[in-house]
């Protein structure tokens, strides 16, 4: 049972993560194309990643903890490896989709 449990974390953190980063990826281009419109006569103060991303983010990673914790009832090591793993998965998923060439 403790395998199963690791194994829908690690999935549920992978998915998250995944959705998550292609959402923050595309915001923070846009906020980077915005910035390079006004850096023109500014100082520049916008920051590259924008509030929402962060928050988003915090709070995204509360509710996987939240998830991992009180729903899959997993403790300790393996609530973070597990996260760690999925984080993991769902950033080179992220990765091999984006570079995959459609026209091949």
């Amino acid at each position: 049972m403790r395998t199963i449990r690791f194994l829908v974390g690690t999935t549920v953190v992978a998915v998250v993560t995944f959705f998550f980063a292609a959402w923050a990826r595309r915001e923070t281009e846009a906020q980077i194309g915005k910035m390079q419109l006004n850096a023109y006569n500014t100082p520049g103060a916008d920051s590259p990643v924008p509030p929402q991303v962060m928050a988003t983010g915090v709070s995204t990673l509360g509710a996987v903890w939240w998830v991992q914790h009180n729903i899959l009832r997993q403790k300790g090591s393996g609530a973070v490896f597990s996260m760690l793993l999925g984080a993991a998965a769902g950033v080179a998923t992220l990765f091999v989709v984006s570079t995959d060439d459609p026209t091949k």
